[in-house]
């Protein structure tokens, strides 16, 4: 995101409204998530995986399967 020159643009308040907005989002995600999986609804499950994707490539300009969470954190997937 500090690459995107947009996001440089943005004063403190403007990116502490775009966490929140996100965090938000996550949580919404998260929860139908949780939901599908405690129901073993395969198919919303997928719906959801499926969503995310492309909805973080467009609003954080991260492609999701290019990372791997560790120990360390988020890393690049080779």
């Amino acid at each position: 995101m500090t690459s995107n020159a947009r996001f440089g643009a943005l004063n403190n308040a403007q990116k502490q409204e775009m966490a929140e907005a996100l965090i938000l989002n996550f949580i919404a995600h998260s929860v139908a998530y949780e939901d599908a999986m405690r129901a073993n609804d395969a198919t919303m499950q997928r719906r959801l995986q499926n969503a995310a994707r492309p909805r973080f490539r467009n609003e954080m300009n991260v492609d999701l399967r290019q990372l791997r969470l560790g120990g360390s954190g988020f890393t690049a997937a080779f």
